[in-house]
């Protein structure tokens, strides 16, 4: 078990880390751990969606300079500039 399920469960089962929290304060500080959490792996999601978008940019700009660059030279080809 993960050290971050072994404190949800001791918090949980009322005895809080130490064991002398009362059981509704060990539910409430569970409660609000889950919810730092939730919002920590939301915020994660949306790091990665963030950098895949970049990456995806980066990956058609390239695309779009290939085949400006080989537009480019068909021109020159074509004008009979190129060998």
């Amino acid at each position: 078990m993960a050290a971050f399920d072994r404190v949800l469960l001791s918090l949980f089962s009322g005895g809080g880390l130490c064991g002398c929290c009362k059981p509704e304060t060990s539910n409430s500080v569970a409660m609000d751990i889950l919810q730092l959490k939730s919002y920590q792996d939301e915020w994660d999601r949306t790091q990665r969606a963030i950098e895949l978008a970049k990456r995806e940019q980066v990956a058609k700009e390239a695309e779009i300079r290939q085949k400006a660059a080989s537009r480019a030279a068909e021109l020159l080809a074509e004008r009979g500039d190129l060998e």
